[in-house]
């Protein structure tokens, strides 16, 4: 019954298509199959050598590293590497190695599957390269059309930037912690962000339906029409005012103002910035100083 064992395990050994090798604990070749005939070499050739004589000089270094890793924690390996037959060719080969072990489970060496795999790889990198080369003249083809399209490339190219930074800008608008509004020139608001619907209360709906004057207690209505022509010339304009929010609660902010041209529609901007943190530092700040002059006067 052995003998038939090895019979039929030498059969499927010598009559497959890829070469097998094992090796010892230090890399020296105990086994390698017929196919080493592929490389022009006899197994006799083989054993009794490092398996890394074989390997080109440029890939030994990955190769070892996963051999003494197998060696190691006898994990399966794969890896390619490229060896030289018996004429100086290069071939390719893709290994599937495992630990060896004895009968104490102690890993004595490694066994591999080395399948040539030339044909492929060379397949892959002529493939490779007509990719590159239509990629190539693909570009060359896109740049004469750029070129012959310069004005409307240079157009769509500006076109695209412009609303990638309108879109840039909005979204870092409505992501602000701050509340920002646009006010058109009766005081109505035209666009609120999220941060202003939570500051005061209100929806994003009611808030369109209301104005300045709806919100703030310090600017009267009558003022808004000298303030309008006022910014006209201006960059910005930075003052404090109070906003009322829906449930009453009114609370100090900081304004940021300035005018703007929309689509041709002139719209006032305002960054308004909650400052009742800062006033509550403030004023304990004046209370600190109160009590420490007084404090002092005593002595």
């Amino acid at each position: 019954a052995l003998a038939e064992s090895e019979a039929k395990y030498r059969m499927l050994v010598e009559n497959t298509n890829d070469m097998m090798v094992s090796t010892d604990e230090r890399g020296v070749v105990t086994y390698a199959s017929p196919q080493a005939a592929r490389l022009g070499l006899a197994p006799q050739d083989i054993v009794g050598r490092d398996m890394l004589d074989f390997v080109l000089p440029e890939d030994r270094e990955r190769v070892a590293a996963d051999f003494g890793r197998t060696m190691t924690t006898g994990e399966e390996f794969p890896t390619e590497f490229r060896m030289l037959d018996a004429e100086g060719r290069v071939r390719w080969y893709e290994d599937i190695g495992r630990a060896l072990r004895d009968e104490e489970g102690r890993i004595v060496g490694l066994s591999g599957v080395l399948r040539d795999v030339t044909d492929r790889t060379l397949a892959e990198e002529e493939l490779e390269k007509a990719r590159n080369e239509l990629e190539r003249r693909v570009e060359e083809r896109t740049a004469e059309l750029h070129l012959m399209n310069d004005d409307l490339r240079r157009e769509i190219e500006e076109r695209k930037a412009a609303e990638e930074r309108l879109l840039l800008a909005e979204a870092s608008i409505d992501q602000s912690m701050d509340a920002t509004f646009w006010a058109a020139s009766d005081g109505r608001f035209v666009r609120v962000n999220d941060a202003a619907s939570r500051s005061l209360g209100y929806s994003r709906e009611e808030l369109l339906s209301m104005s300045v004057f709806d919100i703030d207690t310090v600017f009267k209505k009558d003022d808004w029409p000298s303030l309008w022509e006022e910014l006209g010339g201006e960059e910005s304009r930075v003052f404090e005012s109070v906003h009322r929010a829906k449930d009453g609660r009114e609370f100090p902010v900081e304004i940021s103002l300035s005018r703007v041209s929309v689509d041709g529609e002139a719209l006032l901007f305002a960054y308004a910035h909650d400052i009742s943190g800062r006033r509550s530092a403030e004023r304990a700040l004046r209370e600190s100083e109160e009590r420490y002059r007084t404090f002092v006067k005593k002595f």
